[in-house]
């Protein structure tokens, strides 16, 4: 009886337990089912996920983001699909190769979550090659270093002296090891390690360090991780490694700011998230607060649940016996059923509110969507000037102190556009501050067009097209279009209807005629009836044209009513070049409503030093005649640094380095200010200081008195940065940046330099001639100056004259006339005084004949006794309408000298700001070439700020296509090189019995070099058509070349094997063309061209010196006491003269720059209104005795091979010229008159 008691007992008890036990797994029944079903699946598809996920592994790790995502899910995916290989619908290499629990680990290690960083972790961990990061803001490393902290990580650097010793070490007990900093070389020394070469011996696996053989522990992993945000590694580093591409993954926010919660940081969109958790933490804390603690629950409670269910099946696998008796197990089953389901309780409850919270966060996204803009219109200026190089770290200590100091208000509207504007305008000074004059405006554009974009304002085909105009490729694919209608409409060809119109403007009006063809909608067609509006009213469109401001009026026939602000520009930039960059400021100004950001803040040493700080250097970027020493030293004295004897400074160079690091270990602790001068001259050196200013500069010991300042020329090898331990090690990303420079303008150089004159200078000279010449040494020191700005019309070599130049030039003044008094005449040395000011003090600086020409030009228009002529007043110069003139000085004793320094000061201030080009004695024209060249430069600039397209272009057509289509163009035009060989033997019998000419001999050295740039361009263009079909790899050149053609330039790997030029890709092709139909000609003929286009010649030169060889040979002259005589003929058409010279020869395709020619009275003349270049009729060039030479009335004009004219090596001169003038020959030298024979597009 006791028995079946018991058996009953037994038998309800396992009733219970197996009721409890069914209950509790039917849930997990259910999953369970699921995950059989998946697993089932999962099998089935596991060639093809296998397939792209060793892809990926094997070779995604290099690319960025957007190029991944194509990569991987269009294009590797698809052909998986296509070859009917089985896979996952929709599969997501991050969901296939992780797990979620280790998604979430690596994130509370540091790693950003989204889905790149998920990605490059995978990367990290999974791939059988060692990672190579590219990491420019430091998040790797990060990472890397918080996943092994546990693990006694070692850091060092491969100039570290110990890092063979702490790697064998971890070799051999299986630490982790990162090589940080690296650079674009690895030290071979590892190469055994990176290929995992092994040695097994005595069953131990070793591997060969240098000349050590170590034992393996498996343990040891190895990272390397560089800070260059473009390496360009050798194949043999990318076999051996694999590169990871950290890059716009940027650092970690919540490591500075507690209430950033996301850790997302992932090009634009992923910044803005971030910089939301900013605004939201900073603006509603206690929101803030919520978010952060919900995210945080829903996180555990993931991986909580994730642990119970694997507690679950653990307790299920591993339980022996009859499972009914495990009471623990049952417990177990009921506690996990238990806590699971109160979890996802919660979890669903959780998301409901985060939902909510979120919405209310959003309410603050403009604030945020406005800071990641700014940070990427700012970061990206790297691609124009390595200098110009910043930190997220930085950028958002700015980012707070504008929400700091923004306008408070109740209202979140009203606040939102408080913080944005005052964001806006501190990132703007912030960043002006930091980069040179002629980048500002383009900042300013480059900031516009990004806020355009995100509000999703910017048509990108328009931006397009006003940064290229019209590319070869384009015009090829208008023509063929234009071809077809024509042939179907019998329509005539369009030709330019004015000569007003240029011929670079013509062709970008017809590509204008054609944006926006790809779409459908007429109103996306705004420039479909431009070119019949233009002909059918020429005169309105003439008198637009003419306006001296057209960027300000109104387009004819109502086009400003029917276009936007930057479709205005593109009209601008085809009829009127040169108004470009003030049409930019008008359009900044609109779309801002604001003119803040085109007056960009001057430096003002004193917020310089109020943004400094002891733990942060300054770098001063120095220009040409911008020196910060004056300044500092002023700065110095109104702090009291300089009385206090605490200002040091050094110029830096060879051997100082060791003085530099004891001046640093003094000033650290002292509180100097420490100044170092040159650092460009010490590149291997500022990786020390950069170490210094890590280990010593972070220290709270560090004197907060000192500072550091730091002047460098820009130059590509000071240091980017590091990090380590949270703390930024480096010098260029986290320094505060100040460029300086030259004041501009003639006022401010004046007033620049009467600074410097003090009361005392004019006491010390008793001569009364002195002060009004100390005024004309200053006129004449801002115009040598301000004369740069004008570009080669200027001068040929950019200058420095600065502050050293004036004073001693000063100083040489008043002892020539102190001297004058002492002898009883106050006669003044004119002739010494132009000759050590011209020739030593200012001209010591020239390197150029014709430059140095010019100095001596001005001191002779500005230093003589006409200066006090009373009867015809001396007059600097008069243009509109305003004279510079010397103000008379009637205080001739000492006591009046203050007098007398505050009238020239007082006429100084009555100066105009802006000078036009007539004051430094250039024509009018200077402007708008001074203009137009800015332009250009803006526009090369904003192309290199451009992302490159990854998606479908102009005509519908991917990048790749539009590149190899331009490629095949070109390469149509490349005929096959000449038989050298043959043609000079064809030459040889022609001039059988006689010998060959010297000007054949040229032409063989001509075709010897043509043949070499026509077997390169073969090469290269066959190259890349074969990279862009992925039948061989793409290395540094090809993509060069690929990047030149798409943006329309003369590829850079043409150009040591072709003339100078400075053409565009279709102008350079036609040129090309032209020189191959010169050398034709003149193979087929035998004889030298009747007129010689000597810009189609490599070397020119030798043409005219084998040209006078042969007339001195025919006459028996002596070559060195014969010359060129030019004279320009009444030709204009080579077709018009059909015989060679007898002597000498004709020649076509030269040039006027700062002049005209008149070819009535034939002889040099002023330029007209906009016409900055003159064609000149034909040039005959013969060759005479010297002695027999007369030149009466000519003007003696360089000739330059192109609008470059010359560099400071001399390179870039042809000959001279002798042009009949009736002016005086300083005219032409100021207005920069020159020859050149290849002109700019």
């Amino acid at each position: 009886m006791d028995g079946e008691s018991n058996q009953k007992k037994k038998k309800k008890k396992y009733n219970n337990s197996a009721a409890k036990l069914i209950e509790g797994l039917q849930s997990e029944k259910e999953r369970w089912t699921i995950d059989k079903e998946q697993l089932k699946k999962r099998t089935d598809l596991l060639i093809g996920d296998c397939l792209l996920a060793s892809s990926f592994l094997s070779y995604a790790g290099v690319f960025n983001f957007q190029f991944r995502k194509q990569m991987i899910y269009e294009d590797w995916s698809k052909d998986i699909v296509m070859r009917k290989i089985p896979m996952t619908e929709s599969l997501r290499i991050e969901q296939l190769l992780s797990n979620e629990v280790e998604r979430s680990q690596w994130t509370s290690e540091g790693l950003p979550s989204d889905e790149l960083s998920v990605q490059n972790g995978i990367l990290t961990c999974r791939a059988s090659r060692y990672p190579l990061c590219i990491d420019p803001q430091m998040q790797a490393i990060t990472w890397i270093k918080n996943r092994e902290a546990l693990h006694k990580c070692n850091v060092r650097t491969f100039h570290d002296t110990d890092f063979v010793k702490i790697l064998e070490l971890a070799i051999q007990f299986g630490t982790p090891f990162i090589f940080e900093g690296v650079d674009e070389e690895i030290d071979p020394i590892i190469n055994n390690v990176l290929e995992q070469k092994f040695i097994f011996s005595g069953g131990n696996k070793q591997v060969m360090l240098g000349d050590s053989l170590l034992d393996w522990d498996d343990n040891f992993r190895l990272y390397l991780v560089t800070k260059l945000s473009n390496p360009q590694y050798s194949p043999d580093i990318t076999g051996k490694t694999m590169i990871i591409n950290f890059w716009f993954v940027l650092f970690v926010l919540f490591m500075y700011f507690p209430f950033c919660t996301h850790k997302t940081v992932v090009t634009q969109q992923g910044l803005e998230d971030q910089l939301l958790d900013v605004v939201v933490g900073f603006e509603r804390p206690d929101l803030q607060k919520q978010r952060e603690e919900l995210i945080q629950t829903m996180s555990k409670n993931n991986i909580m649940l994730d642990k119970l269910e694997n507690l679950l099946l653990k307790e299920l696998t591993e339980a022996t016996g009859n499972i009914l008796e495990n009471k623990l197990l049952i417990q177990t089953l009921q506690d996990a059923k238990s806590k699971s389901t109160s979890i996802i309780e919660s979890q669903v409850e959780s998301k409901k509110t985060a939902a909510e919270l979120n919405q209310v966060a959003s309410e603050y996204r403009l604030a945020a969507k406005r800071g990641s803009v700014l940070f990427f219109s700012m970061n990206g200026l790297s691609a124009i000037n390595r200098m110009y190089e910043y930190s997220l770290r930085n950028y958002l200590e700015l980012f707070l102190k504008s929400l700091r100091i923004s306008k408070k208000d109740a209202v979140v509207v009203n606040r939102l556009r408080y913080i944005v504007d005052t964001l806006t305008k501190t990132i703007y000074d912030y960043t002006c501050t930091g980069i040179f004059e002629k980048h500002k405006l383009m900042y300013s554009f480059q900031m516009v067009t990004l806020i355009l974009a995100a509000d999703g304002r910017l048509n990108h085909e328009e931006l397009e097209f006003f940064l290229k105009g019209n590319t070869s490729l384009q015009v090829l694919f208008q023509k063929r279009r234009e071809e077809k209608q024509r042939m179907k409409r019998k329509v005539p060809e369009k030709k330019k209807p004015a000569s007003w119109i240029t011929d670079n403007g013509w062709k970008d009006l017809e590509r204008l005629g054609h944006l926006g063809s790809s779409v459908s909608e007429e109103s996306e067609k705004p420039f479909t009836t431009l070119i019949a509006d233009i002909c059918d009213n020429l005169q309105k469109w003439k008198e637009w044209y003419d306006f001296e401001k057209p960027e300000e009026k109104e387009l004819p026939l109502n086009y400003s009513k029917k276009l936007t602000k930057l479709q205005e520009l593109l009209v601008l930039r085809c009829f009127r070049r040169d108004r470009v960059y003030n049409g930019v400021r008008n359009f900044i100004v609109h779309i801002m409503k604001d003119d803040y950001f085109i007056q960009p803040p001057v430096t003002q040493f004193s917020k310089v030093y109020e943004q400094s700080s002891p733990h942060v250097p300054v770098v001063f970027i120095l220009s040409k005649g911008g020196d910060p020493m004056g300044d500092l030293e002023k700065l110095a004295q109104v702090q009291g640094v300089y009385q206090e004897n605490r200002f040091k400074y050094l110029a830096l160079g060879q051997g100082q380095s060791k003085l530099a690091e004891a001046m640093l270990e003094s000033g650290i602790s002292r509180g100097h200010w420490v100044i170092l001068q040159n650092c460009h001259l010490m590149p291997s050196w500022l990786k020390k200081l950069e170490k210094i200013i890590h280990s010593q500069l972070h220290q709270s010991s560090v004197n907060p008195g000192f500072r550091l300042w730091l002047t460098t020329d820009p130059t590509n090898d000071f240091p980017i940065g590091k990090k380590k331990k949270k703390k930024k090690k480096c010098i260029l990303q986290s320094s505060l940046k100040v460029v300086t420079e030259p004041p501009d303008g003639l006022k401010l150089n004046m007033k620049a330099s009467y600074s410097r004159v003090k009361l005392e200078t004019l006491q010390q000279c008793t001569h009364s001639k002195f002060a009004p010449l100390v005024y004309v040494l200053s006129f004449f020191h801002a115009v040598v100056q301000v004369r740069r700005k004008y570009g080669k019309l200027g001068w040929n070599i950019s200058y420095d004259f600065n502050e050293s130049d004036y004073d001693t030039s000063l100083k040489l003044l008043s002892m020539y006339l102190n001297k004058s008094v002492i002898y009883g005449n106050e006669k003044i040395p004119w002739e010494s005084l132009r000759y050590l000011i011209g020739e030593v003090m200012y001209g010591g600086r020239v390197t150029d004949p014709f430059d140095r020409r010019v100095l001596i030009t001005y001191l002779e228009e500005y230093m003589g006794e006409f200066l006090f002529d009373d009867f015809q007043p001396f007059c600097f110069s008069n243009a509109n309408n305003f004279q510079y003139i010397i103000p008379k000085n009637d205080n001739d004793h000492l006591n009046e000298f203050e007098n007398t320094l505050d009238m020239y000061k007082q006429e100084i201030d009555r100066l105009p700001i802006d000078n036009p080009p007539q004051v430094f004695g250039l024509h009018s024209n200077a402007e708008i070439g001074y203009y137009t060249t800015a332009a250009d430069e803006m526009w090369n600039g904003l192309i290199s700020l451009q992302p490159r397209a990854t998606s479908l272009i102009e005509g519908g057509i991917r990048r790749e296509d539009y590149i190899s289509n331009i490629a095949k163009n070109v390469l149509e035009k490349v005929p096959e090189p000449f038989d050298v060989s043959l043609i000079k033997k064809s030459f040889e019998d022609h001039a059988h019995p006689n010998p060959i000419q010297p000007t054949t001999v040229v032409l063989v050295q001509e075709i010897e070099r043509w043949n070499v740039l026509v077997k390169k361009m073969d090469i290269t263009l066959n190259d890349l058509l074969k990279a862009l079909k992925g039948e061989i790899s793409m290395n540094s050149e090809l993509d060069r070349l690929s990047n030149d053609l798409f943006n329309g330039y003369l590829p850079h790997v043409w150009k040591n094997y072709i003339p100078d030029s400075d053409k565009k890709l279709g102008s350079w092709v036609d040129h090309f063309t032209r020189r191959w139909a010169q050398y034709q000609q003149w193979i087929q003929t035998k004889q030298d061209p009747p007129v010689i286009w000597l810009s189609g010649l490599h070397i020119p030169e030798t043409y005219l010196a084998a040209t006078l060889q042969t007339t001195c040979r025919k006459n028996k002259w002596p070559l060195d006491k014969s010359t060129l005589f030019t004279m320009v003929t009444e030709y204009t058409d080579p077709m018009q003269i059909t015989q060679n010279l007898e002597d000498g020869c004709y020649v076509q395709g030269l040039y006027l720059e700062g002049a005209a020619w008149d070819e009535k009275d034939m002889c040099l003349c002023k330029q007209k209104p906009k016409q900055l270049v003159y064609e000149l009729p034909i040039l005959k060039i013969v060759p005479v005795e010297i002695n027999k030479l007369q030149r009466q009335n000519t003007f003696r004009t360089p000739v330059y091979m192109t609008q470059k004219r010359s560099n400071a090596m001399g390179e870039g001169l042809v000959f001279q010229a002798d042009l009949s003038s009736t002016f005086h020959p300083s005219h032409w030298i100021l207005q920069g008159c020159a020859l050149v024979m290849n002109i700019s597009d």
